[in-house]
């Protein structure tokens, strides 16, 4: 019986997805996904997965809120957004993300930042609205 908890790592950097995945792997049942249509494919085919990380513009400048795709078919998910770019990291916050990591980063802050997440209490249905 597998215990591990799931987590899948999204990004098109594939050296990138390839080192989170790997050193992850020892404490966690990782998947790794490059592009936007295997991501939607493995969100409406998969089981419930505890974690996401998502590190592709692609994911929400195509037209879609990546968040709520995630919640629809995982509703207690957590999220997470991983980039160097402020702009990105703040859009997926405001869709609903529940936490970020700046590139580039040391992968003990990351672990730090899944564990709070994955222990961390569901806080229910927030929208992003401000003002």
């Amino acid at each position: 019986m597998n215990t591990k908890q799931t987590i899948t790592v999204a990004d098109c950097d594939v050296f990138m997805t390839g080192y989170i995945s790997e050193s992850l792997e020892k404490y966690f049942d990782v998947t790794s996904i490059y592009n936007t249509f295997d991501f939607l494919h493995h969100v409406s085919m998969a089981r419930e997965n505890n974690l996401v990380i998502i590190g592709k513009q692609d994911y929400i400048f195509k037209g879609f809120s990546v968040t709520k795709v995630i919640r629809n078919y995982w509703p207690n998910c957590r999220i997470i957004s991983l980039s160097k770019r402020p702009l990105f990291i703040l859009k997926l916050l405001f869709q609903g993300a529940d936490d970020y990591i700046s590139k580039p980063f040391k992968l003990k802050a990351l672990i730090k930042i899944i564990n709070a997440q994955l222990n961390a209490k569901p806080v229910g249905d927030v929208e992003g609205n401000i003002g």
